[in-house]
């Protein structure tokens, strides 16, 4: 079983990058539907190894109970960690993702999935869930 996991994840609001980390933002108000919007989330990983490429692939879904549907694109970004810490083989890192367009039709549960994957294959995966309403 692979050390390497996607600890937790999370969609904010505001600015990522500063001194604090954003806080997690659960519920988006949309005065009309459909709605779209850009969304973005911070993901924490523990385990990772020094300079070992990954790829994470996350997305937005509604959560439809047996059938979840689409309401983003997938999309991916190489994830590289370096040691600083003398612990090459347990990083623990974070990275901020967008995910582009996001079109919400109707009021409801949603989640980001997201997977972290070595040589195209899943090792960890994790879901983040929010819930978008009417204003």
């Amino acid at each position: 079983m692979s050390q390497e996991k996607i600890a937790f994840l999370f969609p904010y609001n505001g600015r990522s990058g500063e001194d604090k980390i954003p806080p997690p933002l659960l519920a988006y108000d949309c005065e009309e539907f459909p709605s779209e919007f850009d969304l973005n989330a911070g993901v924490f990983f523990i385990g990772l190894q020094h300079n070992k490429p990954y790829y994470l692939e996350f997305q937005v879904l509604m959560d439809g109970g047996g059938t979840n549907i689409p309401v983003s694109q997938k999309r991916g970004v190489w994830v590289r960690a370096s040691d600083s810490q003398g612990r090459e083989t347990d990083i623990a890192a974070s990275i901020d993702i967008s995910l582009l367009r996001c079109r919400f039709e109707r009021e409801g549960s949603y989640f980001i999935d997201a997977a972290l994957l070595v040589d195209e294959t899943p090792i960890h995966s994790n879901k983040a869930f929010f819930r978008v309403s009417k204003a």
